[in-house]
């Protein structure tokens, strides 16, 4: 009875958590998308219930002066926030640049307040509303001065996320084109940390689209020869892909991505690496490709983790192609890679079973191209690597032997 109960419990905790995952992931979009209101959502109401309960000066002079300044620190405050708008259109190197920032709801919002802010003063000092014209003021005042951060946020997000991005990757390949490795580094670091912010506020879509940038940006480095370029999208591809998982974005869009851009620059840096670095990137790929897929695997997404698994076998096909891994540094990458392929058969057997058909399959392919001898002499280290999996890792190494 105490077992049965226990096993109930289980579930109902299982789903319980399952439920509270679901409402994080649909509040923290929002939270990301309005979190920088909350400066003013707060302190103006505050602001309110002190002008409310505590009393105020009845000096006349006072009041003009507090509506005298109130009207002009604002009128000098849209001058600049004008200003900086201006500014900021050219930098984006888009015609219509203007009118997106302008005519942003928040931007519209924003000039509202501070234009109410601006007049209400002069209408107070007109007709002598000295006592609520004051408070008001003061309680607008406070409100369009904390509305700057979303303000300027919202600013930065029309020059990073409606054109940044998209000039960066045209000037990276450009860049990649004239043969120029420092300019196309330089971009690269741009373009990740602009991926970087965007997976922190859940804009899926432009990190998708950076994703799949960064994999062309990637492959066309390698065949450029491009070696710090190349490693450096490696690792920003690897971060995009794994923090997406853990965001929960879309993983045919995302992290799928990802694990298709490194299975295309593994290969083509595969193709030919005359040197210890490039062996290097291609072991970097490799081991990229396996920590997405092991976070996929424990995330449930079936689809990363399949393609994955087909990303590693055509890195190792193509290490294998000519050569036949007939050097140690081919050789040294492929068993990295085969270890890889080995242990996400074994999360699969454990997490996801229904899968497991198909790493067999890659692993049959594997087969053809490295032979049976080289495949079960790589395998060794896995159990020592993912010691939690050594059941399943058996099951999957009987299946595979069966087959």
């Amino acid at each position: 009875m105490w077992k049965k109960n226990k096993i109930e419990y289980k579930r109902l905790y299982a789903i319980f958590w399952w439920q509270f995952q679901n409402i994080i992931n649909t509040i923290r979009p929002v939270w990301g998308k309005y979190k920088w209101w909350t400066p003013c959502m707060i302190i103006t109401p505050i602001a309110v219930l002190i002008l409310y309960y505590v009393p105020s000066n009845e000096c006349i002079d006072n009041a003009r002066y507090i509506l005298s300044a109130i009207s002009q620190s604002l009128a000098a405050m849209l001058a600049l926030t004008v200003t900086v708008m201006f500014m900021v259109a050219p930098m984006a190197k888009r015609y219509s640049a203007m009118r997106t920032i302008l005519f942003n709801p928040i931007i519209v919002f924003s000039m509202i307040a501070f234009g109410t802010g601006i007049i209400l003063p002069l209408f107070a000092l007109k007709f002598g509303w000295f006592y609520i014209g004051v408070n008001l003021s003061i309680v607008i005042a406070i409100f369009c001065i904390l509305s700057l951060f979303p303000f300027f946020k919202k600013v930065s997000d029309v020059l990073m996320y409606d054109a940044g991005y998209v000039i960066l990757y045209g000037e990276i390949l450009d860049a990649i084109t004239l043969e120029s490795e420092t300019k196309a580094d330089q971009g690269i670091i741009e373009l990740e940390s602009i991926c970087k912010y965007a997976i922190e506020e859940f804009r899926e879509n432009v990190v998708k689209d950076i994703l799949i940038q960064l994999s062309i940006i990637g492959k066309k480095s390698a065949e450029k020869r491009f070696e710090y370029a190349t490693y450096r999208v490696v690792n920003g591809l690897r971060d995009g892909g794994i923090k997406s998982i853990d965001k929960g974005f879309d993983d045919i869009t995302t992290a799928g991505v990802v694990v298709d851009g490194l299975g295309g620059i593994g290969v083509e840096v595969a193709k030919n690496r005359p040197d210890y670095y490039w062996s290097v990137i291609v072991r970097k790929v490799t081991d990229s490709m396996e920590s997405i897929g092991v976070k996929a695997v424990e995330k449930g997404l079936g689809s990363t983790t399949i393609r994955t698994v087909s990303g590693l076998k055509d890195v190792i096909v193509e290490l294998g192609r000519d050569t036949g891994l007939s050097d140690m540094k081919s050789k040294y990458v492929a068993a990295n890679a085969v270890q890889g392929v080995w242990c996400l058969g074994a999360f699969v057997t454990e997490y996801m079973p229904l899968h497991v058909d198909n790493v067999l399959q890659n692993l049959k392919e594997i087969e053809k191209e490295i032979g049976k001898d080289l495949l079960m002499k790589w395998r060794e280290n896995c159990v020592n690597k993912y010691p939690h999996l050594k059941s399943s890792f058996k099951e999957f190494t009987r299946r595979y032997d069966e087959g």
